[in-house]
């Protein structure tokens, strides 16, 4: 039960860590997935965490993502915005021109 405590307690300020970074950026470019990783790996990197395999890695990315998903949803939504099909079968993120 400690092992998952301070598993969750990490994940939590990681994701709090890259929500300030991503905040800021936004003020002055638009921020998306690539950066959101990017951000993640700065912060994990700056925390002295490390992982023995690229695929525990990219579980943690996902683990800060959907952290930031479920409490940070606005966010999360400016970074991924909803991608619909306009009547011309391409894709948009303009839900006025959605089919």
């Amino acid at each position: 039960m400690k092992t998952r405590n301070q598993l969750s307690n990490t994940i939590q300020n990681v994701s709090l860590v890259v929500c300030d970074l991503v905040i800021e950026q936004l003020y002055t470019k638009k921020v998306n997935g690539y950066d959101l990783d990017r951000f993640i790996d700065l912060v994990t990197s700056g925390q002295c965490i490390t992982f023995d395999t690229n695929t525990a890695k990219f579980q943690f990315n996902t683990l800060v993502r959907n952290w930031i998903n479920t409490n940070f949803n606005n966010l999360y939504i400016n970074i991924f915005p909803p991608i619909g099909y306009d009547k011309n079968g391409n894709q948009t993120t303009n839900k006025s021109k959605w089919a």
